[in-house]
């Protein structure tokens, strides 16, 4: 849905235990939820690698967090990762969080390279 409305999927997983997933929750992608601009071309969502709570894939098959999370490949959290049409990737995923100081700028250059990627994605 987010892609058919041009919009890129930000998909935080993390887990409601992880302190460092916490952090980016509250404070880098809540604030983007908050931001108009951001609300126009964004959709973030959570999952949690840790739960069976169900969800569908990006082709309509249903299947839930703990295996959509390992068929995507995500072995630490938090991990970020950017989504356009049909699964796309747009960017390289944020893994992990090294350093607060300059995380928020890792999050803005990826978002800037998906919001260039989505452009050109049929």
């Amino acid at each position: 849905e987010a892609a058919d409305q041009g919009k890129i999927l930000v998909v935080l997983y993390g887990t409601k235990t992880c302190p460092w997933c916490a952090k980016v929750r509250q404070n880098y992608l809540a604030p983007l939820t908050r931001n108009p601009d951001a609300a126009q071309r964004l959709v973030i969502i959570e999952i949690d690698p840790e739960l069976a709570l169900p969800l569908d894939d990006f082709d309509g098959r249903a299947t839930d967090h703990r295996t959509f999370a390992r068929t995507q490949a995500v072995r630490q959290v938090p991990t970020v990762q950017f989504y356009g049409k049909g699964g796309v990737r747009l960017a390289a995923p944020l893994v992990g969080m090294s350093s607060e100081d300059f995380y928020g700028a890792y999050l803005e250059e990826r978002l800037a390279v998906a919001a260039k990627r989505i452009k050109t994605i049929p």
